[in-house]
């Protein structure tokens, strides 16, 4: 894990700062540190103290627990331009889970909590951004269990796929890029199926262009009718 001194550019990075005044922008540019990670390397891990948040300014992260057996659960992902380690800000002693690199070069902005509650007691934008964000990711997750209660795994899977690809999609024409993507297995994870019906009903869809996948890339043809 490498880190270094913020600077001006680099602290404006994320959607959540552009709103901050030119004290609170020196005040972030003080106290805030760039991270940069490998992938595979931990960010914080479940137990640890709770005391940093963070901004994703490149790459994705995974958050994960471990299950029965220590096998690793992946409860969500983070995206470039949203945040993680939120619980600092709201009084969480130690970490409920484990946050993790899932990409080569993911790069973070590290905060302290004391900060961070700072910039939310004096700028109400940036509060009701990072509120918003957190009551997203309530919703993300209540609509996961309605999923598995409801749903079969091929509208789950499918569901999956129109979600990510309006979190991270880049728009080519009709077309929605998702780049890089996901293993089968963690798309297993995310929506509670097994990697064999994953890749079954990617082939399916595959074969019915409605989409183009290999390993490292998926492309949606057209989101309105998948």
């Amino acid at each position: 894990m490498e880190k270094k001194n913020g600077s001006s550019d680099e602290v404006l990075f994320s959607n959540f700062l552009g709103c901050l005044s030119d004290t609170e922008k020196k005040l972030v540019e003080q106290n805030a540190t760039i991270i940069e990670l490998d992938k595979h390397e931990a960010i914080y891990k479940e137990g640890a103290d709770s005391d940093r948040i963070y901004f994703v300014k490149r790459g994705r992260v995974k958050i994960v627990t471990n299950g029965e057996d220590d096998k690793e659960v992946l409860k969500s992902l983070v995206l470039e331009g949203e945040l993680l380690g939120e619980g600092s800000i709201f009084g969480e002693k130690h970490r409920a889970d484990t946050a993790v690199a899932m990409d080569e070069g993911v790069t973070l902005l590290e905060m302290r909590g004391s900060i961070a509650r700072e910039l939310l007691r004096t700028n109400p934008e940036l509060s009701f951004k990072v509120t918003g964000q957190i009551a997203q990711k309530l919703r993300s997750a209540e609509k996961r269990l309605e999923a598995l209660t409801f749903k079969n795994s091929r509208t789950r899977i499918i569901e999956f796929l129109k979600d990510t690809a309006h979190r991270q999609g880049r728009k080519i024409g009709f077309e929605t890029l998702l780049h890089p993507f996901l293993t089968h297995q963690d798309i297993g994870n995310l929506t509670t199926t097994s990697r064999q019906t994953v890749s079954s009903v990617l082939n399916e869809l595959k074969g019915d262009n409605k989409i183009y996948y290999d390993r490292h890339r998926l492309l949606i043809r057209d989101l309105s009718v998948l």
